[in-house]
């Protein structure tokens, strides 16, 4: 008699769920109602507006400086590992590489440029870390001539030996953003948007910027 009545109890339940009440609303049969309702949705104007806003703001918030080796009361004596990273912009014909340096001991990204592979870029990057209170010992990178053209040669190490934390870094960075996976057709549309995105990236998981 108990088995009779559990499966009773069982078979109801079942059919409850099969046949719902007709008081109760059912979501599947409302989305599209209240997909395209004016109280649920921004007017297309309203979203560029916002986009805009959104865009301009975090653009102007962003920095292509860590902001813990901006203010250093004294020299750092510091290791660095540099290498570049490419992303794509509209389609596969044009890329669009990001070169940065990061601490060697620590992981930490101290800054970045966005360009071309040519020596003007990291050119550019160099230049930003020679502004900073940083005694660079030792520049860890793989064989591109850039390297060899703007580093002095005495600090110089080349090779994938110890570059295996730069590259890493490059592989959160692809898994973070789908943008920039290998096999993928998420190219960013503008070069703007696309350094703004990246940035925005470096920003809040590297330098761990709150940007508003």
């Amino acid at each position: 008699m108990q088995m009779q009545h559990m499966q009773k109890n069982l078979s109801n339940s079942i059919q409850k769920q099969r046949h719902p009440p007709t008081n109760q609303t059912n979501d599947n049969k409302n989305g599209t109602k209240r997909q395209w309702h004016t109280r649920h949705r921004t007017h297309p104007r309203r979203q560029h507006k916002h986009c805009f806003i959104s865009f301009k703001k975090t653009k102007k918030h962003q920095t292509n400086i860590n902001p813990k080796y901006k203010n250093l009361k004294k020299p750092l004596t510091i290791r660095l590992e540099m290498d570049e990273m490419w992303g794509r912009v509209y389609c596969k014909k044009t890329p669009c590489w990001l070169w940065h340096a990061i601490n060697h001991d620590t992981k930490e990204i101290i800054a970045y440029a966005f360009g071309s592979r040519k020596s003007e870029v990291l050119k550019e990057l160099w230049a930003t870390l020679n502004d900073l209170e940083l005694d660079i010992v030792a520049v860890f990178s793989d064989d591109n001539f850039a390297y060899h053209e703007i580093v002095p040669s005495n600090i110089l190490q080349t090779g994938k030996r110890n570059t295996q934390r730069i590259e890493r870094k490059h592989l959160t960075f692809r898994t973070r953003l789908k943008r920039l996976a290998r096999k993928t057709i998420c190219y960013s549309k503008s070069l703007d948007m696309h350094k703004v995105l990246f940035g925005l990236l470096i920003n809040v998981l590297e330098f761990g910027n709150k940007l508003v």
